[in-house]
């Protein structure tokens, strides 16, 4: 599973108000969006966007930021269930990466090699995923039709129709994630198919298909237009 980590587990919002109304002098908050846009800044002019940004780009705005109520004790519950992945879009920052990472593993106990950095979030292969914007979940939930998808509730996008995916709060993601079992897909099912396999002593495998072998050391000898082993061979090579 990944879980995506601005407005999920870091409060990105909270020190953007905070700024603005000391630069802009006016109150800014979630009460200011129609709960429509996902987009953080849509309630500011591009000049005033481009001064708050400048403000998170500067060395310690990401390492500062404070983790939301409820996701640690959650991130704890649930790597119990799966394994856990951070999974964040990258920022414009030259210290952005090693301050994420740092924060990543100090607040949730996540090691670097768990951390992945993309805008493309619908490529990553997993059985489940947390975010906060819509169009990831959505991207995403396409590209595997088969995993479950969560959005958190972000009051953002609190009128948008996303109610497929929504999830309430915490003890929903964790009950979500306890009671979902992947669907197989048709090539997870030929995959299973493929091979049968004899106990010892001879610890050889056989296609039901085709009747050929398979060695402990899997030297695979399918019979010549094996059909399973066609169908296979081409989906594998696509992958």
């Amino acid at each position: 599973m990944w879980i995506d980590v601005d407005e999920v587990l870091a409060d990105f919002q909270a020190p953007v108000f905070e700024h603005a109304k000391r630069v802009f002098g006016r109150d800014v908050g979630l009460h200011s969006y129609d709960g429509t846009v996902w987009d953080l800044f849509s309630i500011f002019t591009p000049e005033e966007t481009q001064v708050l940004l400048s403000e998170c780009e500067k060395p310690g705005w990401c390492s500062a930021l404070k983790p939301l109520p409820g996701s640690q004790e959650a991130v704890q519950e649930l790597r119990k269930h799966v394994d856990l992945f951070a999974v964040t879009s990258p920022f414009h920052s030259a210290t952005w990466v090693y301050e994420r990472d740092q924060w990543l593993v100090d607040h949730f106990g996540f090691t670097r090699d768990q951390i992945v950095y993309t805008s493309a979030k619908y490529l990553i292969e997993a059985d489940m995923c947390l975010d906060d914007k819509p169009y990831h979940i959505e991207t995403w939930q396409a590209a595997h039709p088969e995993g479950l998808a969560m959005l958190w509730p972000l009051s953002n996008v609190r009128n948008l129709p996303l109610d497929r995916w929504r999830v309430k709060d915490w003890p929903d993601v964790i009950d979500r994630v306890v009671r979902f079992e992947r669907k197989a897909s048709a090539l997870d099912l030929l995959n299973n198919a493929e091979w049968t396999y004899e106990p010892e002593p001879h610890n050889l495998g056989y296609c039901r298909e085709c009747g050929g072998t398979v060695s402990v050391k899997s030297v695979r000898k399918h019979k010549k237009g094996c059909r399973l082993h066609e169908i296979l061979s081409h989906y594998r090579s696509r992958t």
